[in-house]
């Protein structure tokens, strides 16, 4: 059986990245964990928008 993802729209992820790179009260960890998503995919969704 095939896994399925969440699907996350463009807005959401900029605002994870933001809240990430601007927050110093919160870890990306404790980010990740309030909204339910993995430190791999904020990582990811960094890297994407580097480029």
């Amino acid at each position: 059986m095939k896994r399925e993802y969440a699907k996350y729209d463009e807005e959401f992820k900029k605002m994870i990245v933001s809240l990430c790179e601007t927050s110093k009260a919160k870890t990306m960890n404790d980010i990740a964990r309030e909204y339910g998503i993995t430190r791999t995919s904020i990582t990811e969704w960094r890297k994407n928008m580097e480029l």
